[in-house]
């Protein structure tokens, strides 16, 4: 696999978010997990890019947060991603013919 230089902003609840964030050389995590057992081992890992979060039940609140919080220093490229997108969202075929994009994606 081909790591991207595309920046993920990961809303993540209740999954190990690293298999995703694995695909990208830069990422950051905001964590709403509820589940003792993931939390746990999302601690354990001790990465500062993964950021405890109070889960709101939206992930367009982390996105905005992010947004507010770097307005001044934006990657070039942001792609902007929940937890659980493979699988649930998107086929792994879809995410691997289009997460190295350089443009719009839905």
């Amino acid at each position: 696999m081909n790591k991207t230089e595309n920046f993920f902003v990961i809303s993540n609840y209740n999954m190990d978010p690293y298999p995703l964030a694995d695909y990208a050389k830069d990422y950051v995590i905001y964590d709403q997990t509820d589940d003792p057992k993931i939390a746990k081992l999302n601690a354990d890992r001790k990465d500062p890019r993964l950021i405890p979060f109070p889960n709101t039940g939206h992930n367009h609140i982390v996105f905005f947060k992010y947004i507010i919080d770097n307005y001044h220093n934006l990657p070039e490229m942001v792609a902007f991603l929940k937890g659980n997108i493979i699988g649930r969202h998107v086929t792994q075929d879809f995410w691997d013919r289009n997460y190295n994009n350089s443009h719009y994606t839905f």
